[in-house]
């Protein structure tokens, strides 16, 4: 983060929630797959359907393939030709989780500009309960999360100037999105919920910076706000505490409601 986007609006501080960014607090990204809202709706859908695929068929389907060949083979050369060679083919098994269930693909992507970033494919237990899938869709989120801040922190490692990876407001500000998309938060709620401060208020807490440290160079790795230590009377009434709704679904485990798909 840097401190022109207090000018231009995008950052704001906050004495509950740290410092925001209001464009990851958005759920809605754009794009295939981006967005806490499009990965939510993936997974309410269930539209997307899984399927193992083998080479060999099974007895029932290798007496079906082979009527059909005879069938095709004693008609006359026109007629034949109207109807497809089956030829060697694959087969499809619906993909099981451990669960029991079949499972249904769902896609999940973060990016920067020129379209850089990290995307994974998952299968998720259809049949789920929406606590469930608010579980599964907040496990995604962390998992996809942390790859594509753990893609920009490496900038600097290979001599790019950048340093957005896990800042101050990342993590914190996607998850505020996340809970707008799954949970139900009303957007005109997040400024009163977290304590939201004015442009002169935010410039004020930039320059005081962190512990000593200016605010562009601290970086959070997990999904609980960094808070200005006394914070003083901008935060009058304020409880200066992450509210606990941000913490109220609980991330699924890999591997029973949901897995990686290769």
């Amino acid at each position: 983060m840097l401190r022109r986007d207090i000018e231009n609006g995008r950052l704001r501080y906050s004495c509950n929630c740290g410092w925001i960014d209001l464009g990851h607090a958005n759920p809605r990204r754009g794009g295939p797959h981006i967005g806490a809202q499009s990965l939510w709706d993936e997974i309410c859908r269930e539209a997307q359907p899984a399927y193992r695929v083998r080479k060999d068929p099974n007895p029932i389907e290798r007496v079906g393939k082979d009527l059909w060949q005879d069938f095709r083979r004693h008609l006359p050369p026109p007629h034949r030709n109207l109807l497809p060679d089956p030829g060697p083919g694959t087969w499809k098994d619906p993909y099981r989780l451990p669960n029991g269930q079949e499972g249904f693909l769902v896609t999940y992507r973060q990016e920067m500009s020129l379209h850089i970033g990290r995307q994974r494919t998952y299968v998720v237990s259809r049949g789920l309960t929406i606590d469930q899938k608010k579980s599964v869709a907040l496990a995604i989120f962390i998992e996809v999360t942390f790859l594509f801040e753990g893609l920009q922190a490496a900038f600097p490692k290979l001599g790019i100037p950048m340093y957005s990876g896990f800042s101050a407001e990342d993590l914190v500000s996607n998850l505020l999105g996340f809970y707008v998309a799954v949970d139900g938060v009303n957007p005109h709620d997040l400024p009163r919920m977290c304590g939201q401060l004015g442009k002169e208020e935010s410039y004020s807490m930039w320059d005081r910076r962190f512990y000593g440290y200016p605010w562009e160079l601290i970086q959070n790795k997990r999904f609980i706000p960094k808070l200005m230590p006394n914070p003083g009377k901008p935060c009058d009434g304020q409880s200066c505490r992450f509210p606990l709704k941000f913490s109220s679904i609980v991330p699924a485990q890999k591997g029973v409601l949901f897995q990686d798909w290769a």
